[in-house]
C-alpha cells in the first residue's frame, strides 16, 4: 500500500526536571508551544510531572503540509518548551524541532524563586484572641 504524501511524521519529547539539588520536582507543568506565524505562540499540548520529575512521553508531528490545511492546523516545525512548578522560576527553550520517530529528551534545573518579606516568617503561626462572645 502505497504512503499518502500528506502523512504528518511523528517525533517524540520527554522532559525531566529537577530542583538546584537535583531532587526531582513533581507536578511541574510542561507545555509545548507550536509558532504561529498569525499569533505567535499557541499551546498544542500539557503535561505534568510524576514523583520522579517525568513528563509524559509526548508525540509531537515534525511537519505540515501547508496544502492540505483544515481549521487550525499548524503551520511550522519549530516549537517553544516551557517548564512551571510553583515555587521556582519558570524555564523555556525556543525554537526546537522535532525528526520523525526520534525521542528528544530535554533536561531542566529550575531555580528556587526567594520569597523574603520583612518581618514575616513563612513558618510564623498566629493566634488570634478569643471572642468577646464566646460564652
Amino acid at each position: 500500500m502505497p504512503e499518502e504524501e500528506n502523512a504528518i511524521e511523528l517525533g517524540f519529547l520527554d522532559v525531566i526536571v529537577f530542583n538546584q539539588f537535583g531532587v526531582p520536582i513533581e507536578d511541574a507543568v510542561i507545555t509545548i508551544y507550536i509558532l504561529d506565524r498569525f499569533s505567535g505562540e499557541a499551546p498544542i499540548q500539557i503535561g505534568v510531572t510524576d514523583a520522579e520529575g517525568k513528563s509524559p512521553h509526548f508525540t509531537v508531528p515534525t511537519s505540515y503540509n501547508l496544502s492540505n490545511i483544515l481549521g487550525q492546523d499548524f503551520y511550522f516545525t519549530t516549537y517553544n518548551i516551557r517548564v512551571d512548578a510553583i515555587g521556582y522560576y519558570s524555564a523555556q527553550t525556543n525554537n526546537v524541532r522535532f525528526y520523525p520517530e526520534i525521542t528528544s529528551i530535554l533536561t531542566y534545573t529550575l531555580n528556587p524563586i526567594p520569597i523574603k518579606i520583612p518581618g514575616l516568617n513563612l513558618e510564623q503561626r498566629i493566634t488570634l484572641p478569643p471572642s468577646k462572645f464566646q460564652q
